[in-house]
C-alpha cells in the first residue's frame, strides 16, 4: 500500500511541475549526458594513443631483433 502511495506522490509531483521546471530539468539532463560523452571520448582517445605508442614500440623492437639476427 505504501509503495502505491509513494508512486502517487511522485506522479502528482511530476504533474504539478511547470514548463520552466521541465525545461531546466531537460537542460540539466542534456548537460550531464554531454559531459559524460565528452569524458568517455577523452578516455578513449587517450587509450587509443597509448595503444599506438605501444604498437610503435613493438615495431621498433621487432626491427631491432630482426636487424641483430642478420
Amino acid at each position: 500500500m505504501r509503495s502505491r502511495e509513494r508512486a502517487g506522490s511522485h506522479y502528482t509531483f511530476i504533474t504539478q511541475m511547470k514548463w520552466s521546471e521541465y525545461t531546466i530539468l531537460l537542460v540539466l539532463i542534456l548537460v550531464f549526458h554531454s559531459s559524460q560523452l565528452l569524458l568517455i571520448t577523452l578516455f578513449l582517445s587517450v587509450e587509443l594513443e597509448q595503444l599506438q605508442v605501444e604498437s610503435e614500440r613493438e615495431k621498433g623492437l621487432l626491427r631491432f631483433v630482426g636487424f641483430s639476427m642478420l
